[in-house]
């Protein structure tokens, strides 16, 4: 995880995984990918400590983050989380989203963070084609 995210003071536990599409579930076929995004769950020592973390970046995006269908989130996100990460990915939460473009290592075309009580969740895209 560090290789693509510095983690922010007070962080206790990180999952996370790098999800491409398209999404193969039975067959390990190889194939084009035109999606690659990294997904992580920060959980923070305190509902503080998540929002500490995103404070100094800046909010707002200048316009709604791609993403895939609910199929491409990671199964230990909850109902909950996959909804206010895609509400807010589009636009259409009042939860702006921080761009963390400032804390990534890699080349992206977009970087976010929301905090949900004392769990930051960070959405990076490294790859959207068409």
């Amino acid at each position: 995880m560090s290789a693509h995210l510095r983690l922010p003071a007070g962080t206790v536990s990180a999952r996370w995984r790098i999800c491409t599409l398209p999404v193969n579930e039975f067959l390990s076929l190889p194939g084009p990918t035109f999606f690659v995004a990294l997904i992580a769950k920060l959980q923070m020592s305190t509902p503080d400590r998540a929002l500490d973390a995103l404070a100094f970046l800046p909010a707002g995006l200048h316009g709604p983050t791609p993403h895939p269908g609910t199929r491409f989130y990671p199964a230990w996100l909850s109902e909950r989380e996959v909804g206010e990460l895609r509400s807010a990915l589009e636009g259409t939460s009042p939860t702006k989203p921080a761009d963390i473009s400032a804390l990534c290592r890699k080349k992206h075309q977009a970087a976010v963070a929301i905090a949900l009580g004392d769990t930051v969740l960070t959405y990076i895209v490294y790859f959207a084609g068409n």
